[in-house]
């Protein structure tokens, strides 16, 4: 094959290759011309993600007629001259290359006006060779960039372009970084005709303040140091972030030498040295840096899109840097005083006796007293006595007592486990009749049932412990919650998805009322024995399980109106007040129908936990029973029907003093230490738990230091109260994952249009809300909260919404795969309801009413 010249098109092609990536490249070059021409107001907009359109427009000094069609061609620049010129290059681009190589790719237009002419003259090119002549057009000070169907004839590299949100959000990173490189640029951003960052030209430091907090976030701006020094002929000015903001990646790491934006491995290792001391390891700085050198000492013609460059004097920018970050951060660092260090001292690595060194129980003693002094009080010893002559001091012990004290300090329960037939019974009366004796949980007694009756001994003073073995807490450290300090205690699910910081709220008056006191009617003696919380039938409790969006409500709506079926809804959303588009909430005609329960009963300040759910269901279902109606649990919290199934571990309660000292440390030491430590008193813990997740970690250790035994010695254990329940588990799911993920794109949608983003707001305005409340956490919220707040915009919040809520159904997924016993059907077949029909006749759920 002979050797010839390539066509210029063909050259313009390849070329393009290289400098238009994707639209955001072209949004870059068209940028950096903008700049370059001294513009101070520039408007970009874009449709499609850039495919469709890309037009930029500034208020520049524009193009002069006679330059327009050399503007698209090869190698033509006003830039550079010279060899000279080349090595001090001041401007941002310089080659010639990017607007003949977009113009090879795409329809592109060109118009401009310069100060000295009274009209604008246009030049368009389709990607041929055909030669652009200059035609008028109207148009203001300045120049207009338009690209139209990028790639249109290179169908190889447009089948390589991501989805439209992807590319769109290349599009607004390349726009941040501009903008953050030209504060005095009024910069507008606009997608699909909506406007989207609107940056007004920032001079003063406090508006580049709010440059810098709309553009990486107020968390950013809040937790940063500025940075400003000169040395050397060199000037390091701008934003680092104090240690205690560090990131898990490097998205929020932007440098810029002479107002250019540039990733260089030479400063990324300044920077990280400068940090290696107060970072733990897989924990990136964030900042925003600006380097102002002489332009001959660096070499800006090193890369085809320009990101790179060359420093002559390499080391010796590597030490300023160096020098000028480390020196800002040791500056800044907290010095740690007398009072502190006695803090953290006891955490040293002789962390394995710290429960016992540490004062946690040192409360309970005095507490206890005060309850068995309120219980005499209220119940002499000659009420109750004359029915128990006989038993002597060992009932007596078993009155008081229920608390004692191990050989070790630590606090231990007696008494209450003795369920021997002669404990606490009439010594005459032992072979003439049964007489079982418990405590009861649900009401808070203590129960004496004979033959012919049953007698409730109430214990007021003993409620919130009795309340709290409902709740999944240990006894021994439960307390009723003060007004000031019921946000202290948090009860913890078997499989720990409660986390540390969650509040508690209090129960709703209509679920696990508590009964009167007074005699009872008669219970028989074995019923008694058994747990108080088992249903009342063994009857299996048929459950719609799924992932969100595969069409469990529609399901059950269905079988509701041919079985006599109540619905209890198993989702830790829809438990929330004014959450209702974005939790899919049924609607007021479906809820006509087939009313739901546990929906719509706690305010979005609340928390909710797997053990109340537990304790609210199972009160629900008895009341569904004694309806005559069969339970139907619907819903996609796994945790929570796994929680109802095989019950919870007992475990102690938050204790606020030891929280706020595990918090202080996370801050001061971070989330690698407190990790460590719990490597080494529980392992299989430290195992389980990431060690970027300070709320497990901290909850964890805690437990440690209110019981002396590691969580996973709880997490081994069961309460023997808690009876597991039986459920018919029914899972609902498309066959196919994409099908699942369209729903959820068209859901979201829906949701928009039903005014999802103004019922969020109106929780942002309420002003008692935050982004870390379990309620906001839920997907949808959390995104639409960080877009009110500024720290998404539209397009972010749109694809980060359906990215978590996708996340989330395959984590549901996941979950159910790893159930036992649980009957899949596909929830697009035709003939689904027929199909549950005739499982629910096979299992003749409804026969044994």
């Amino acid at each position: 094959m002979s050797i010839r010249l390539l066509p210029p098109q063909l050259i313009n092609q390849i070329a393009a290759g290289e400098v238009v990536e994707r639209p955001a490249s072209v949004v870059k070059e068209v940028l950096e011309n903008s700049l370059d021409a001294g513009a101070r107001r520039v408007e970009i907009d874009i449709e499609q993600g850039g495919r469709a359109l890309i037009r930029v427009r500034d208020d520049g000094i524009g193009i002069a007629r006679d330059e327009l069609a050399l503007a698209l061609a090869r190698h033509a620049t006003s830039k550079i001259t010279s060899l000279e010129d080349l090595e001090q290059v001041a401007s941002l681009g310089f080659r010639g290359e990017a607007l003949p190589s977009i113009a090879s790719v795409s329809r592109l237009s060109l118009t401009s006006r310069t100060a000295e002419t009274e009209a604008g003259w246009r030049v368009s090119g389709d990607g041929s060779e055909r030669e652009m002549t200059p035609a008028p057009a109207a148009h203001p000070h300045g120049t207009t960039v338009e690209i139209r169907d990028l790639f249109f004839n290179t169908p190889a590299r447009r089948k390589f372009l991501r989805a439209e949100a992807t590319e769109f959000k290349h599009i607004e990173d390349v726009v941040r970084r501009i903008a953050l490189s030209r504060f005095g640029v009024d910069i507008t951003l606009n997608h699909n005709q909506r406007a989207l960052w609107r940056l007004p030209a920032a001079e003063s430091r406090a508006q580049r303040d709010q440059r810098i907090a709309k553009l990486c976030g107020q968390p950013f701006i809040e937790q940063s140091l500025y940075v400003e020094h000169a040395a050397a002929d060199l000037r390091l000015s701008g934003w680092i972030a104090q240690p205690t903001f560090s990131r898990s990646q490097t998205d929020l790491q932007h440098f810029f030498v002479n107002g250019r934006m540039v990733r260089d491995k030479l400063i990324a290792h300044a920077v990280r040295q400068a940090y290696q001391d107060v970072l733990f390891h897989g924990r990136h700085p964030a900042f925003v840096l600006y380097l102002d050198i002489d332009p001959t000492a660096v070499d800006v013609n090193v890369h085809p899109a320009k990101h790179e460059v060359r420093f002559r004097d390499s080391r010796l920018v590597h030490d300023f840097l160096f020098r000028s970050l480390h020196e800002a951060l040791a500056g800044a660092r907290p010095a740690v005083t007398a009072p502190m260090a006695a803090q953290i001292a006891p955490l040293a690595p002789g962390f394995a006796s710290l429960s016992r060194e540490l004062p946690h129980q040192q409360p309970m003693p005095l507490r206890v007293a005060e309850q068995i002094e309120s219980y005499a009080a209220l119940h002499p010893r000659g009420d109750s006595a004359t029915a128990f002559a006989g038993a002597g001091d060992r009932r007596g012990q078993r009155a008081r007592g229920g608390i004692g004290r191990r050989s070790d300090g630590r606090v231990r329960r007696t008494g209450f486990g003795d369920r021997s037939p002669g404990a606490g019974t009439p010594s005459g009366a032992a072979g003439a009749c049964l007489v079982a004796q418990r405590r009861c949980r649900r009401v808070g007694a203590r129960c004496v049932v004979g033959h012919e009756r049953a007698r409730h001994q109430y214990a007021p003073a003993r409620g919130a412990q009795c309340s709290a073995l409902d709740h999944g807490l240990s006894w021994f450290g439960a307390r009723q919650p003060a007004i000031e300090y019921r946000r202290n205690e948090c009860p913890v699910a078997r499989y720990g998805t409660d986390r540390t910081q969650r509040p508690v709220q209090s129960r709703p008056p209509h679920l696990g009322a508590v009964a009167p006191g007074g005699i009872g009617p008669p219970v028989p003696a074995r019923p008694v024995n058994g747990a108080v919380d088992t249903p009342k039938s063994d009857l299996p409790v048929l459950c719609i399980m799924g992932p969100t969006a595969a069409g469990k409500t529609g399901l059950a709506v269905e079988l509701v109106r041919r079985f006599p079926f109540e619905i209890v809804s198993v989702d830790s959303a829809l438990v929330y007040r004014g959450m209702d588009i974005g939790t899919a909430k049924p609607d007021a005609e479906t809820l006509r129908i087939a009313p739901h329960r546990l929906i719509d009963f706690l305010d979005p300040s609340e928390a909710y936990s797997a053990a109340r759910f537990r304790a609210d269901c199972l009160h629900e279902m008895e009341q569904i029973r004694a309806a005559g109606c069969l339970p139907l649990l619907v819903g996609g919290t796994m945790l929570y029907f796994r929680a109802l199934e095989r019950g919870l571990s007992p475990l102690p309660s938050a204790d606020s003093a030891v929280r706020a000292r595990l918090q202080a440390q996370w801050r001061e030491l971070g989330s690698e230490a407190l990790h460590t430590r719990l490597a080494a008193v529980d392992p299989q813990a430290a195992a389980r738990i990431h060690r970027n997740d300070p709320q497990r970690i901290q909850r964890a250790l805690e437990v440690y230091e209110l019981s002396g035994r590691p969580l996973s010695a709880h997490f081994a254990e069961r309460d023997p109260a808690m009876r597991p329940v039986s459920l018919l588990k029914l899972a609902v799911a498309p066959r196919e994952r994409e099908v699942l993920h369209t729903r959820i794109g068209q859901r979201f949608v829906q949701m928009l249009e039903q005014g999802f983003i103004a019922e969020v707001e109106r929780l942002f305005r309420r002003g008692d809300l935050g982004a870390q409340m379990p309620a906001l956490r839920a997907v949808g919220y959390r995104q639409v909260w960080q877009y009110l707040a500024g720290e998404l915009d539209y397009a972010q919040m749109c694809e980060r919404a359906v990215i978590a809520t996708r996340q989330y159904a395959k984590r549901q997924l996941t979950w159910l795969r790893g159930e036992p016993e649980v009957l899949w059907m596909d929830a697009d077949a035709p003939d689904l309801v027929d199909r549950v029909t005739g499982l629910i006749r096979e299992h003749k759920l409804v026969d044994k009413l």
